[in-house]
């Protein structure tokens, strides 16, 4: 997942802009446990899956700082576990 956030400014052809990307890490989990263990596993996976696969991806994202001109951006490490 990639969201990004800023302004990009068309006249000085300048960006500033904050870019945050989530690695997809529980959308797999229930269909790999439906193919190992059987679809007990995986509906029990399904369902944790939607209790805490925020609180999961949270944990799987980081923010990116990027700013300058845009056919040379300065992109820099913000902060990692950024996603609300």
């Amino acid at each position: 997942n990639l969201e990004l956030s800023g302004t990009l400014n068309m006249v000085s052809d300048q960006v500033n802009a904050k870019l945050l990307v989530t690695l997809p890490v529980t959308n797999n989990l229930p269909l790999a446990a439906l193919l190992v263990g059987g679809p007990a596993a995986g509906g029990a996976m399904f369902l944790l899956n939607k209790l805490i696969g925020d609180q999961v991806s949270r944990f799987a994202s980081v923010q990116y700082s990027i700013q300058g001109p845009w056919n040379d951006p300065r992109i820099t490490f913000d902060k990692p576990f950024e996603k609300n």
